[in-house]
């Protein structure tokens, strides 16, 4: 190929990083290892107007989920009767994740590896 000649999807894959994993509802779901762009320009208008996740409304995390979690994926938890307040839990654990905070947030600790494991991982992208 020439100078000229770049191949982003290669690129891209190389960077792709390790999705977020959580388990709701009883089965684990993968989140996209980063952010949709869409979401981090509404993070950045919502900073540059003084505002932080704490003073997110509900109506605001729901639009995060909407953008964040698929819909498919979204109906099923609402049909199984999850709230906002769950919702709230999932998508501001998913930001802090995404900032690089780790960690459990005081959480029970993640599922180890091993034969029983035996859940599987629905993405989330």
């Amino acid at each position: 190929m020439t100078e000229r000649y770049k191949n982003f999807d290669a690129a891209w894959q190389e960077h792709k990083g390790k999705p977020l994993i959580a388990t709701v509802l009883g089965a684990d779901y993968e989140l996209p290892p980063k952010l949709p762009a869409s979401v981090v320009l509404r993070v950045i208008r919502l900073k540059n107007k003084g505002r932080n996740y704490s003073d997110l409304t509900r109506e605001e995390i729901i639009e995060f989920a909407v953008d964040m979690i698929p819909k498919a994926v979204l109906d099923e938890w609402l049909g199984k009767g999850m709230d906002t307040d769950q919702i709230a839990d999932i998508i501001l654990w998913a930001f802090h994740q995404y900032q690089g905070g780790g960690g459990d947030q005081g959480e029970v600790p993640a599922p180890t590896t091993g034969a029983d494991q035996t859940s599987e991982h629905s993405t989330l992208s």
